[in-house]
């Protein structure tokens, strides 16, 4: 066994540091001491050892030899000077420790050694009340006798007899009493002894607690009593102890809540007959009316309702609210519970404050057994609540076709409306299940409720698109308005529902239907600033110019609202921008007077007149901008007007010239450097990279970085828009100013499909960039090891090396991947490689704790005592960084235990140092030998 030799010198501060061969031999004494290995212990501490030198918790050789028992050990330990009321970083000492575990011997050797008795943890917790909770009685004892202070509380208040009790320990507990422990001091939260004993069903610790003249019907501040506490938790036995103490049967807490009350919620059947037959008041309501009667129908307490029923329970008590135990039951399928109310005379139809019967809460709920049972019973099935809903409304609302298919076989009215029909209510809240049991039992499907919609309208208002396939499907007037005069297509284009508008056009829905003031679809899109709805409706034909009873266009009410987007689309697509109103106001002058600037600005640049006159005045727009007062578009409309004139002047421009020079400019908006196509690509818009091909010179124009619109493609990983681009010749072998390709920069985010389709275009697979990093590299770096995989099946080198001289295995090996690992093993990858540093792929998986990498690679012949420029081995690195799995497995294969580094340290020194201490007591065998 190593040691250190000791040297004289001057007393320093343990916790200070000392040299390193005191931290190795101190290592190894603690594990010693932990063991009981006493010839050890001795020869560490004549080999100069530090006794008091305390490990990463803090803890020192005395306290491992007390925690564990080891007298003897102790013994020598405070011979050679041990602090004896050392504490770790918990503030544990050795007597806490030995308290815990009930080592009587080592307790008395430590207080007559000077320990103090009374030192107190961070939570306030002593020796003796530590001793007291584990039920340590002989241990206790000592302490007692040593002067412990028997009422000293922990930070929660609690004193050493209520954690005695607590935990059951009768004999402890008498010890305690007969020291002279206040039998009623109560902790931070009002808990005494007798209610924690009574709490865990403690009946010996009760009764010693009673006899010695415990308080019992003492309260806690939310007013529960140790008698409500044993009813909560079943504790019978204890609770009959309790009674026949004297306790008060139906003393309430805060809440109202009786014992009685408290063991039929949770179904202590056996209790609640105790109970009753020591005259508790069975019909006791806490404070909102529940009764135990109705919290046992509650959990379905099927036996304790029938105790309470026979001993006379009220079945049709109500809460405030109104609720029976019946309703109670029926909301949570309590099916034996309710069938027990039931045969007891439960009114079946006694309904709440809001009118809900028993079947409406079971219906509600789902609960289809409920219902059914209900309905065997003679419930009404059409009974409303206050509100005009029955109970197949509220199966409808929730979604429970089960519940919505027995009410119809039942006969439930189809056609009932409160406002809404049943129907009506499951297509608007999107209960798809509800909806077809509705339509398949007969519902009308196109009948309006008193609001006036159809079930269609309802459910394209709240864009619930299954529900209006299912309705079409069955028949529903696509078309059909509500007494307003909206129909569907309408009201899903208000909300911006765009899969229910494109699914109804589909349908067949009038595109230009026009509602009560004449506005379209299209219309009152652009008004709610719906675009996504507005490019369908126009991909789909909808009518540009049709107005209004107003007169306003799709483009003049957009423009009049400041959408700029949709008035850039509609113009795209066409839309008359001199359109006027009967007024003859203009999209332009509505914009102006208005002041939106952008779309203003929109329209001068597609060449909207700015000479017509309309509208307020019959001005001009630039008469109406210098009446607005807003001094931008006085500037914007008066630089138009200069540019008309200069047009005039050397001959006119056709609009169709100015509008192509624009897009002719598409590639020069820069945003640092970068062109719209390159951040189309970014985006991932596909629809708008297809339009800027068809006007941009040059797909592989690069940004300031060197990236091409395809990297920024393959970086957000969309394989249709690398397709799109690779199709349109971008260069696949490009590369930024990094010296990275496409397939590089796929390979590291681990896009496999994208990874694919570059390998077709990529002229060489194992080009490197400014570090030496391949592709493969990448893909190790990251651990996509299907993309390893792949690049090898397509001639990638496995063993090119990286500026630094590392290899793809070493790379993978150090992320610990491991499919990554035996793709390239599989693939004749050299696994004793080194780098610049004679770092090979296995001291990487052992420094960074990658167990199964380690294996892989010892399993192909890896050196296990390769050491690098540092003279660092396997399993020094491995001991370094504290990775017990990997030493284990490194010691199994034989790694030589006694191999030394540059700085002299072994791999038990190491681990010593940095306090791996499983390390230490794995490698300390190996080192004696």
């Amino acid at each position: 066994m190593p040691s250190a030799q000791a040297t004289a010198a001057a007393p320093v501060d343990v916790r200070a540091g000392r040299c390193r061969a005191d931290k190795i031999v101190s290592a190894a004494l603690r594990i010693a001491c932990e063991r009981g290995h006493h010839s050890a212990v001795r020869a560490f501490i004549d080999g100069g050892a530090p006794v008091d030198w305390a490990d990463g918790f803090g803890d020192t050789p005395l306290i491992r030899a007390a925690m564990q028992g080891h007298h003897d050990v102790a013994l020598l330990l405070l011979a050679h000077g041990a602090a004896v009321d050392w504490a770790n970083y918990q503030q544990w000492t050795a007597l806490m420790a030995a308290a815990l575990k009930g080592h009587t011997e080592v307790v008395r050797l430590l207080l007559s050694k000077g320990a103090e008795v009374d030192k107190k943890l961070a939570n306030g917790s002593t020796a003796l009340r530590i001793s007291c909770e584990h039920g340590q009685l002989d241990t206790a004892r000592v302490l007692l006798s040593a002067g412990a202070k028997i009422e000293s509380p922990d930070q929660d208040g609690n004193t050493p007899l209520i954690w005695t009790a607590g935990n059951g320990h009768v004999m402890l507990v008498q010890l305690l009493l007969k020291h002279g422990a206040s039998i009623d001091l109560a902790n931070s939260a009002g808990w005494t002894a007798l209610m924690a004993a009574s709490w865990n069903g403690h009946k010996g610790v009760v009764m010693v607690l009673v006899e010695s003249g415990a308080s019992i019907d003492k309260q806690l501040p939310t007013g529960r009593t140790a008698l409500s506490i044993a009813c909560e938790h079943g504790r019978e036995e204890t609770a009959r102890a309790l009674v026949a103490g004297g306790a008060v049967i139906d003393l309430p807490d805060e809440d109202g809540n009786t014992p009685l009350i408290w063991a039929a919620k949770n179904g202590h059947s056996a209790l609640v007959q105790s109970l009753l037959e020591n005259q508790a008041e069975v019909d006791m309501a806490n404070n909102v009316g529940w009764t135990a009667l109705m919290a046992a129908s509650w959990n379905g307490h099927s036996d304790v309702v029938n105790v309470l029923l026979d001993r006379g329970s009220n079945v049709n008590k109500q809460l405030l609210t109104g609720r029976t135990a019946l309703s109670i039951a029926c909301e949570h399928e309590r099916i034996q519970a309710a069938e027990a109310l039931l045969a007891s005379g439960a009114a079946i139809d006694l309904s709440d404050e809001d009118g809900n019967s028993p079947l409406v809460w079971a219906a509600r709920h789902g609960q289809v057994a409920a219902v059914r049972m209900l309905l065997e019973h003679g419930a009404l099935i059409d009974m409303e609540n206050k509100s005009k809903w029955t109970a197949l409304m509220n199966a409808a609302l929730k979604g429970h076709a089960d519940v919505v298919a027995l009410l119809i076989d039942k006969g439930a009215n189809l056609c009932k409306s409160s406002p809404a029909t049943a129907l009506r209510i499951a297509c608007q809240h999107g209960q798809t299940s509800s909806a077809l049991a509705l339509i398949t039992r007969g519902a009308a499907i196109d009948l309006l409720d008193e609001d006036g919609n159809t079930p269609l309208i309802g459910s394209a208002v709240t864009g619930h698109s299954e529900i209006v396939q299912l309705l079409v499907e069955h028949g529903a007037n696509i078309d059909l308005a509500s007494k307003s005069g909206w129909n569907a297509l309408m009201k899903a284009t208000e909300r911006g529902h765009v899969h229910v508008v494109k699914l109804l056009l589909q349908k067949g829905a009038n595109i230009d239907k026009q509602g009560p003031k004449g506005a379209t679809a299209l219309n009152i899109a652009c008004e709610q600033n719906q675009l996504d709805v507005v490019v369908l409706l126009v991909t789909s034909g909808a009518a540009l110019e049709l107005a209004d009873d107003a007169g306003y266009t799709p483009l003049i009410t957009a423009a009049q609202l400041g959408y700029s987007d949709i008035v850039q689309f509609l113009l795209l697509r066409g839309a008359n921008i001199d359109a006027r109103l009967p007024s003859g106001g203009t999209a332009l002058i509505t914009a102006v007077w208005y002041q939106r600037l952008e779309v203003v600005r929109l329209l001068l640049e597609n060449g909207a007149e700015i000479t017509l006159c309309g509208d307020f005045q019959n001005w001009p727009a630039l008469t109406v901008a210098y009446m607005s007062g807003y001094m931008e578009l006085v500037q914007l409309i008066y630089e138009q007007v200069e540019s008309e004139n200069s047009y005039r002047a050397g001959g006119r421009i056709s609009r169709l010239k100015r509008a192509t020079a624009r897009n002719r400019a598409i590639d020069q908006k820069q945003r640092i450097g970068e062109t719209a196509l390159q951040i189309a690509c970014e985006q991932g818009k596909v629809d708008v990279v297809k339009k800027l091909l068809e006007n941009c010179d040059d797909i592989n124009t690069p940004d300031a970085q060197g990236w091409t619109p395809l990297m920024r493609a393959v970086q957000t990983g969309n394989l249709n828009l690398t397709k799109i681009l690779l199709d349109e010749r971008a260069d696949a072998n490009a590369i930024n100013t990094d010296g990275r390709n496409a397939l590089s920069i796929a390979c590291e985010l681990g896009h496999l499909s994208i990874v694919a389709v570059l390998l077709k275009f990529c002229d060489e697979v194992d080009i490197s960039d400014c570090h030496g990093h391949t592709a493969l590299m990448w893909a190790a770096v990251f651990g996509h090891a299907d993309a390893v995989k792949l690049l090898l099946e397509n001639g990638a080198s496995v063993d090119l090396k990286s500026n630094d001289g590392r290899t793809a295995l070493m790379y993978s090996a150090e992320k610990g991947n491991a499919e990554g690992v035996i793709c390239l093993l599989m693939s004749g990858a050299r696994v004793n490689k080194q780098d610049f540093h004679g770092t090979t792929a296995l001291l990487l998986a052992c420094q960074f704790g990658h167990l199964e990498a380690a294996r892989l690679i010892l399993d192909n012949n890896a050196s296990i005592n390769v050491q690098d420029a540092d003279g660092d081995s396997p399993l020094i690195v491995a001991a370094t960084h504290g990775h017990f799995a990997v030493v284990r497995l490194l010691v199994d294969r034989g790694a030589s235990t006694n191999v030394i580094n540059n700085a002299r340290d072994t791999p038990l020194s190491i681990a010593s140092q940095n306090g791996h201490t499983s390390v230490v007591a794995l490698l300390l065998p190996d080192a004696e030998g």
